[in-house]
């Protein structure tokens, strides 16, 4: 009897502690798999330690997910990569193949350290926003209150540099003559001695609307250097670093010999994945710490994603600040892009440069996070399979054959087109009605969409089953800058789409699928704008609207004939400080 008894003690035990405790914060791995990373040919598939993840997609994802990471390492012929995936702050999911250097067949693993491009972007997101929440930083003050040697055409917010709407020039884009040559590839010690360098350049997009720039947010970096006295790579250190526990995390410094970093390749002709990769040596990232510049292992990076998610390193009123867009027509946040994906919102950073493609993306609302590294640069490789992996584990295609829940209707045109700043303008309104059973009881996105490029977009925070409608309407911004656009006729998609309906039975109510691809949920209206061909004559031509691209230099454009800007700021050489103005404040002493 006593023999049963302690047998079933311990069986009740082990049992307990093969339990997740939902409450935890730090990462926890579970039994250690197999490093698996061979070659490209010869691939051994890694052990996984769970069957499933977190209920939201079939037992079977685990097979899912090693398929479409085996397939984009050989067809992308990479040196090395890792992906990890988390679930309730734990690690659920583990795939790291080839090598974090080639030469010495050194098999590369979640601890190895990689640059993370722009991904640091999103770093920099969090870090600014610890310091408002210090009280350090005000996001609306304008920068010249904080750099008062800028020069005067500078004349956007914190939050602009940030959100990536100052104008600031990105890679390729005309440059002063007054400008230095040759200043990015040598080590800064400060952003701010490094946007000297470039803060005479004119702006290259306009102040408010969205414009990429790596730039700016080294003018970000000298923001926070003269907010908090310290260099950003000793602040990042302070702040993130060193009180989550995330070692790894830094400035990349060259200077400093760490042996888990990866090597660096890339293609030995750029035009072909088949010839093969080629080790390159570094080129110095120090002038875009906050852009580009920060390093950190797959682990900790997974980490940072689920601490930052669980409002561990800023406050959840800071993440809602840091992931909300200022206009619903772009998509790109603070240091994030914003989606909403199977009724879920979604925050995510990818990025690309010598040595490196990087992504991360994470689903707060489930405690999901999922980090794709790889050591060489590949266009949009790395985001390309970690949005890929991400359908997976929503188990997006579930609702291919589903019938919708929601329907769009009475979508009309209530003012417009409008031409303003750059932009037409049109007004809209539309009905969203919830045919099903069950009632759309958890956040569901509705939007405008022109193609496939979203204008707008809103929430709906539920909506009751059996013919509950509610009507949204707001204003749809196309920007135009030479007025192409004039006396064509453009169709807008007005949709919605959430998760089938918890009480809808043609479906397991853990199934959090799309309705994106059902023909109800979506209405089309067609809008004639206004002018015609002769509306061009005087118009210079239209610029293309700025995607996010890699974070790899181009040669800068010199402006002809040369012009010098209003009130000029000489830069001082490197080795030796900028006089002082006295008629402004002086700089604080970074100590």
């Amino acid at each position: 009897m006593f023999r049963n008894l302690n047998f079933l003690i311990a069986l009740a035990a082990s049992l307990l502690l093969a339990m997740p405790a939902t409450g935890q914060t730090d990462l926890k791995a579970p039994r250690r798999a197999k490093d698996s990373g061979t070659g490209q040919a010869g691939i051994t598939p890694q052990k996984t330690p769970h069957s499933s993840i977190g209920g939201l997609a079939s037992p079977g994802i685990n097979n899912q997910l090693d398929q479409a990471i085996e397939e984009h390492f050989l067809e992308k012929n990479l040196p090395g990569l890792v992906v990890l995936y988390s679930r309730d702050g734990l690690l659920v999911y583990k795939k790291t193949l080839g090598f974090a250097d080639v030469e010495s067949q050194t098999k590369v693993n979640e601890n190895h350290i990689f640059r993370l491009a722009s991904v640091s972007k999103l770093i920099a997101a969090a870090l600014a926003l610890k310091e408002v929440e210090q009280g350090q930083l005000n996001l609306n003050a304008k920068v010249k209150s904080l750099l008062s040697e800028i020069p005067d055409h500078h004349t956007y917010r914190v939050r602009d540099l940030l959100s990536c709407r100052s104008g600031v020039r990105h890679y390729g884009e005309p440059v002063s003559p007054d400008s230095p040559d040759d200043w990015g590839n040598q080590p800064y010690v400060t952003n701010l001695a490094a946007a000297e360098n470039f803060w005479l350049d004119p702006l290259a997009g306009t102040v408010g609307q969205y414009h990429y720039s790596t730039h700016g947010y080294s003018i970000l970096g000298a923001c926070l250097e003269q907010a908090t006295g310290k260099p950003t790579a000793q602040l990042l250190r302070d702040t993130i670093s060193i009180p989550q526990g995330l070692n790894s995390l830094a400035a990349e410094d060259r200077s400093i010999n760490i042996p888990q970093r990866v090597s660096l390749y890339q293609l030995i002709n750029a035009n072909s994945v088949a010839s093969g990769n080629q080790q390159v040596t570094p080129d110095d990232i120090s002038w875009k710490t906050l852009g580009g510049g920060i390093e950190c292992s797959g682990m900790d990076l997974l980490k940072f994603g689920i601490k930052l998610s669980e409002g561990k390193i800023i406050s959840a009123a800071s993440l809602k600040t840091m992931i909300t867009r200022p206009e619903p027509s772009e998509s790109y946040a603070l240091g994030c892009v914003q989606t909403i994906q199977n009724g879920l919102e979604v925050f995510a950073k990818d990025g690309g440069q010598l040595g490196a493609s990087s992504y991360i993306w994470c689903i707060p609302e489930r405690r999901m996070v999922m980090v794709v590294l790889t050591n060489r640069q590949e266009s949009g490789g790395a985001s390309e399979l970690g949005k890929a992996l991400r359908e997976i584990v929503l188990n997006t295609a579930a609702a291919d054959s589903e019938s919708a829940d929601l329907v769009v209707k009475n979508f009309n045109k209530t003012s417009g087109p409008q031409y303003k700043d750059g932009h037409w303008e049109i007004g809209f309104k539309f009905d969203v009605c919830n045919i099903g059973q069950g009632p759309a009881n958890s956040q569901f996105i509705n939007g405008v969409r022109q193609g496939d490029k979203f204008r707008w977009s809103s929430f709906i925070g539920s909506l009751a089953p059996n013919g509950t409608q509610k009507s949204l309407a707001g204003i749809v911004k196309i920007a135009d800058p030479g007025k192409l656009l004039a006396g064509r006729t453009i169709d807008l998609i007005g949709m919605a789409d959430a998760p089938i309906a918890a009480a809808d039975t043609t479906m397991d109510p853990t199934g959090r699928v799309a309705e994106e691809n059902e023909n109800n949920n979506e209405a089309t209206l067609s809008v004639k704008i206004p002018g015609g061909i002769t509306d061009l004559r005087n118009d210079r031509p239209a610029t293309p609207s700025v995607s996010e691209p890699d974070d790899s230099q181009t040669p800068p454009k010199r402006l002809a004939p040369p012009k010098r800007i209003a009130t000029p700021h000489q830069v001082a050489p490197l080795n030796q400080a900028t006089p002082p103005d006295s008629s402004r404040p002086p700089r604080r002493r970074i100590k």
